[in-house]
């Protein structure tokens, strides 16, 4: 069985859209976590409506953010295998056939790996969100290149078996942002056998207002206090190669905090003795 996990907050429509593209099949369960929504019980008179087979559906007693809700997703879930999906995302007509195909095929592996798409809602064309874990699904497909595994930041548009979840304790942080990086970089890390398709399985959407483009101070102290754990985690595995670069965390987030924070950020790096300039830079 495939357990889907789906956080939800005050999108009716998203979720109308994604509930869709996922097949009436007693093979899949999908687990809706809503995230103490306004609208609540049109979530369920909308779910009911579609009569997926077997849906599990919770609600937080108050706003808890997304990492939360996928945590309970995956307390919750009965299947072998996790697929994570966001509310205003979905799947693309094919997509279960595909997976279904290569769990045929590879059981044996922890994490599949998908190249994924994006669009734009707001303008219905092809949007650059995805690009780079296309980049990445592509270098590992090519050339084993694996790099996939710690860069891939975002939980979608990859399965991992429920089992690697469970025996190495990977749960999302409970965090306002990059509550998924450490979960996909642990994912990645302690993986044993990995593969990736070229097959198209997921559709990214981006909108205005979107929480990836929404930049406050608070927002971004906790994406670079995430970055610390993050970079801390490869040099203690000896991945040093794949951290954050001090240069692309402060063209990121430095224009939202102040300026004592910046110093501190670039202290940090320098006395861990952390990337300070990305690859492509010393290419």
């Amino acid at each position: 069985m495939i357990s889907i996990i789906i956080p939800h907050y005050n999108d009716l429509d998203g979720i109308a859209r994604l509930l869709k593209t996922i097949p009436l099949n007693s093979d899949i369960e999908c687990i809706l976590v809503d995230d103490y929504s306004d609208n609540y019980n049109q979530l369920l008179t909308l779910v009911n409506g579609y009569s997926l087979t077997n849906v599990k559906c919770f609600k937080n007693n108050q706003k808890k953010g997304a990492g939360t809700c996928r945590n309970i997703g995956i307390e919750n879930s009965n299947g072998d295998w996790l697929l994570f999906a966001d509310s205003d995302d979905y799947f693309t007509h094919n997509a279960f056939d595909i997976i279904n195909k290569l769990l045929s095929e590879s059981d044996f592996y922890d994490v599949l790996y998908f190249k994924p798409e994006s669009i734009n809602i707001d303008s219905c064309e092809l949007s650059s969100r995805h690009i780079n874990y296309e980049n990445l699904v592509k270098q590992h497909y090519y050339n084993k290149d694996e790099k996939i595994r710690y860069s891939f930041f975002v939980p979608w548009s990859k399965l991992i078996k429920k089992q690697l979840i469970l025996t190495e304790n990977i749960r999302f942080d409970e965090v306002i942002a990059s509550n998924d990086m450490i979960f996909s970089l642990k994912v990645g890390h302690y993986a044993k056998k990995i593969k990736s398709s070229l097959n198209v399985i997921y559709i990214v959407v981006e909108r205005k207002g979107s929480l990836t483009r929404v930049k406050n101070e608070e927002r971004s102290t906790c994406r670079i206090d995430v970055a610390f754990r993050f970079n801390h985690f490869l040099k203690m595995h000896q991945y040093s190669k794949y951290q954050l670069s001090l240069a692309s965390l402060l063209r990121s987030y430095g224009r939202d905090v102040s300026l004592m924070k910046v110093m501190k950020i670039i202290c940090v790096f320098i006395r861990q003795g952390w990337k300070i300039f990305p690859d492509s830079f010393r290419k």
